[in-house]
């Protein structure tokens, strides 16, 4: 995801998002801690995934306001 493309998303919307990363890339981290003893590794690819859904759809929605606010300002 590029710069450019980050932008889309508003400040405010963008802080969310990033803590909301943080968190959950907390969260996969002590999971995993905690099941490394057995071998298990699982939440980390489980938080990737909700990283990428969150990404998705902040990205969409920015998109759609950007196409709706484009031809108003031309």
């Amino acid at each position: 995801m590029s710069t450019a493309t980050l932008q889309l998303i508003p400040t405010r919307r963008r802080d969310r998002l990033f803590a909301e990363i943080k968190r959950i890339v907390g969260e996969a981290e002590a999971i995993d801690r905690a099941l490394e003893p057995i071998g298990e590794a699982l939440a980390q690819d489980e938080a990737l995934e909700e990283i990428v859904d969150l990404l998705d759809a902040e990205l969409s929605a920015a998109q759609r306001k950007s196409h709706r606010l484009k031809p108003a300002a031309a």
